[in-house]
């Protein structure tokens, strides 16, 4: 039995019993049964007389416009007997239509031959759901929809290479989108019609003029800003601030409680600069190469200043301690100049 939905013809079925409420009865002329709705609570007969299902059990049509109501009551007074029967339903406001779909393809749905729906787009904007069958647990928005064919069509395909065919069930969600029309005095508002405003314009009179002309063109407003600063004292307010503040004691205070020189002294002394090792004595001349260490320089200044050297008028020669030749380099001399070339080990 579909879901009662609101607005939306429906079959309800109702069990007629005995008088003392153990024993359905059957076989009951339908023309006795008095069907009465009470829809939110006001009655009305009902427009469609009982059918006979069998055993006990009866069917009565409920029209669209009876169905439009919150909550329904149905009661059936059975006038030969002492007999009766009772429904009760909610109706859901969220479904315009139901049913089982008869084709389809990528991307429609033919709609059942029992839709409810009159007129053409009026899907447009809804949801169909697929309940069960083809595409099942499937949703889609409708684009499109055609009351004379009843195929809605819907803005992307169905997935897993189905369509929907016989075997698909479905509800239709009321619109959930609404369509705004391009207000009419967005021009006026300076807003054009591709929604990008012309941000340094001002509508003056009918007349369009640039911010800076506006702001010239009035007077008291100038007057107005310079009254302000008239009135507000920025500069007294200012000196005020540093009166009140006093930035170099301040600044004072924080070097006496921030000894910077003992700071100093401390990293110095965590830090030391010069490496506490010894230096040794060059082996060879050094080569600038990637780089010369801080040992090895200070090691071939000291070697410079300390050790025997000896000088021939083509050849400098620098010796270790314990008399080898460390290093050597080329001499060129002249009546005017001398000219050494770079030392090697």
């Amino acid at each position: 039995m579909p879901p009662d939905y609101y607005g939306i013809a429906t079959d309800k079925y109702i069990q007629i019993w005995n008088s003392a409420g153990t024993d359905t009865v059957a076989g009951i002329a339908t023309a006795s049964m008095s069907p009465v709705l009470y829809r939110d609570g006001v009655s009305a007969n009902a427009t469609n007389s009982m059918a006979s299902v069998g055993n006990g059990l009866y069917r009565v049509t409920i029209t669209a416009a009876e169905n439009k109501s919150n909550h329904v009551d149905l009661r059936v007074l059975v006038s030969a007997t002492a007999a009766n029967g009772f429904a009760s339903w909610d109706n859901d406001h969220s479904y315009v239509e139901y049913g089982s779909a008869s084709a389809g393809t990528a991307t429609t749905i033919t709609l059942a031959n029992t839709t409810r729906v009159s007129a053409d787009d009026a899907l447009n904007n809804s949801v169909i759901e697929v309940i069960d069958g083809s595409c099942a647990m499937q949703t889609r928005l409708i684009t499109d929809y055609v009351t004379a064919t009843r195929v809605a069509t819907v803005a992307e395909s169905w997935t897993g290479g189905e369509v929907p065919g016989t075997s698909t069930r479905y509800r239709i969600r009321r619109n959930v989108l609404t369509t705004q029309g391009f207000p009419s005095n967005f021009e006026a508002l300076r807003i054009p019609a591709d929604g990008r405003p012309e941000v340094n314009v001002i509508e003056v009179a009918s007349a369009s003029v640039s911010i800076d002309q506006f702001l010239n063109s009035q007077a008291s407003i100038s007057a107005a800003v310079d009254g302000a600063l008239d009135a507000y004292n920025f500069s007294a307010s200012v000196n005020k601030c540093l009166d009140n503040f006093n930035f170099s004691a301040s600044i004072d205070k924080c070097l006496d409680n921030y000894n910077f020189s003992a700071s100093i002294d401390r990293c110095l002394d965590n830090y030391n600069v010069f490496s506490s090792s010894n230096i040794t004595e060059p082996s060879d001349a050094p080569e600038w190469g990637s780089g010369i260490s801080q040992n090895t320089a200070l090691g071939w200044l000291v070697a410079l200043n300390l050790n025997r050297m000896t000088q021939s008028s083509t050849e400098t020669e620098l010796y270790t301690s314990a008399g080898a030749v460390l290093a050597s380099a080329s001499v060129n001399l002249t009546s005017s100049s001398a000219n050494r070339d770079m030392w090697t080990g």
